[in-house]
């Protein structure tokens, strides 16, 4: 599924990189318009695909957009208790996948969504396999300037307040830790009456202002996507107003 990929995204930031990776991060939270998760959803059922496909073909087309490059890997946590004698066990049991968005062809939303769903479902259905190994096996060059195969990452979740635990009260707290592992990752947060995107980013690199810029001119392409899934994707509005 990786060959022949281009391992390396080049997200037009605000500074040089450095020649050793650095991991000074910071965050940047943006609210999703009632409309656009309403949408979301209604687009979702209607192609027969997740919400998190859904989301994780518009955040590969938004790259895309942002890049110019039509081949789009991605990273992407996944719980990894596959096995029931490992459900009740505590711990972290989290691997990471490997995306990869194919973009070549002009293609419209719809067919973004078609790709990333077959993507999708080849990935997990292979989620055992290590991050590590993967990384071995693809002999990959290692660069000290960042993260190898994917330097940025995507991952969907629930509202906590759709988290139920018996006895006990959950409270969601944003916590910034500061630091940011790779060089931008798009949290999204899915909940009954709101969508929330938290774009962590390496404040080595970019500015806040050109994260804020971002945020805007993805839900800016993910609108026009959702509004018109049979129009093609290099045709739909990118830049906010």
């Amino acid at each position: 599924a990786l060959e022949g990929a281009r391992m390396t995204l080049e997200l037009p930031a605000d500074r040089p990189r450095p020649p050793v990776q650095t991991f000074n991060g910071a965050r940047s939270t943006h609210e999703f318009s009632s409309e656009t998760r309403e949408r979301l959803h209604e687009v979702a059922r209607q192609y027969g695909v997740t919400p998190f496909v859904t989301m994780l073909g518009a955040f590969h087309a938004f790259l895309y957009r942002l890049t110019g490059q039509d081949d789009i890997i991605l990273g992407s946590p996944s719980s990894t208790r596959t096995r029931t004698e490992a459900e009740n066990l505590i711990g972290f049991f989290v691997n990471t996948l490997v995306l990869r968005g194919d973009l070549s062809g002009r293609p419209t939303f719809a067919d973004v969504l078609s790709r990333t769903r077959a993507t999708a479902m080849d990935a997990f259905a292979n989620s055992d396999l290590p991050f590590d190994s993967l990384v071995r096996e693809l002999s990959v060059d290692r660069d000290p300037s960042r993260n190898p195969v994917f330097q940025v990452m995507f991952a969907l979740f629930p509202s906590v307040r759709e988290i139920a635990m018996s006895g006990l009260e959950v409270e969601s707290l944003d916590v910034d830790t500061g630091g940011a592992q790779i060089d931008l990752t798009l949290y999204v947060s899915d909940g009954a009456d709101s969508l929330r995107g938290i774009f962590e980013y390496n404040a080595d690199l970019f500015d806040e202002q050109t994260i804020v810029g971002f945020s805007k001119c993805f839900e800016t392409l993910l609108s026009s996507m959702l509004s018109d899934p049979d129009e093609e994707v290099d045709a739909l509005p990118f830049i906010s107003n």
